[in-house]
């Protein structure tokens, strides 16, 4: 069961183009394009006359054409065109699905309600002049065979760092320290603040650190699926 009436990531704005792109969101086929100006589009990705994938079609104008009888569809998700006819059968049309471009990301709303942009998260620093974003896996999506909560409780609870990733971020000392756990609205904060502790390995390169520091760990998560780790050392 997935939280509908909430915003999704559906791809990295660099990931929409003029070329249909297809992803399954919430267990639903999607197809995801930008119109002649610019601006991104999400339909379902099964066209309404033989269920072929939209994906497979072309991007033409401000709609999509389906690539098995060419059926053009607008943005809205109505079709607009049967090729070798005259008339659109009343009806003839697709789901289509909100979409907000805001941090480098499109963002959908799968749900039946009115979408709310006030329910986006604050990541004010995604495109911020004064910050630099580099995203992970050169951009790609990161494929996680077992379900999103469970990547959100490997991520709230970092005290797996000492025993998974001891070559890297992690080591014993995380493991000395409590973790608090807090509760803000919909928000679950965990926070872990470790004061005079020996740098993991990537700490002592990125830093340069040649002796003790002073580290925490922040991690705030808020439905339907969004994790903010904020960790460092000084």
């Amino acid at each position: 069961m997935f939280l509908r009436n909430c915003w999704y990531v559906a791809a990295w704005s660099h990931e929409v183009g003029e070329d249909p792109l297809g992803r399954t969101l919430l267990d639903e086929p999607v197809v995801l394009f930008r119109a002649e100006d610019g601006t991104p589009a999400a339909l379902e990705d099964q066209c309404c006359h033989r269920g072929l994938p939209l994906s497979l079609g072309t991007v033409e104008g401000g709609g999509l054409r389906c690539a098995y009888h060419g059926l053009l569809f607008d943005r809205g998700g109505a079709c607009v065109e049967v090729p070798g006819q005259t008339r659109v059968p009343p009806g003839s049309a697709v789901r289509s699905y909100p979409l907000v471009e805001r941090a480098g990301w499109v963002w959908i709303w799968m749900g039946g309600e009115a979408p709310d942009e006030s329910l986006l998260p604050d990541w004010w620093w995604m495109d911020h002049p004064d910050w630099k974003t580099v995203p992970g896996n050169n951009g790609e999506p990161l494929y996680s065979r077992c379900s999103h909560r469970l990547i959100v409780d490997n991520l709230l609870d970092l005290s797996h760092l000492a025993f998974v990733h001891t070559d890297t971020i992690g080591n014993d000392e995380i493991t000395r320290f409590p973790c608090r756990t807090e509760r803000e609205g919909d928000a679950v904060r965990m926070s872990r603040l470790m004061p005079e502790v020996e740098p993991p390995p990537f700490y002592k390169a990125a830093g340069g650190f040649a002796g003790k520091v002073d580290r925490w760990q922040i991690v705030e998560a808020v439905p339907p699926c969004y994790v903010d780790v904020d960790v460092g050392g000084t």
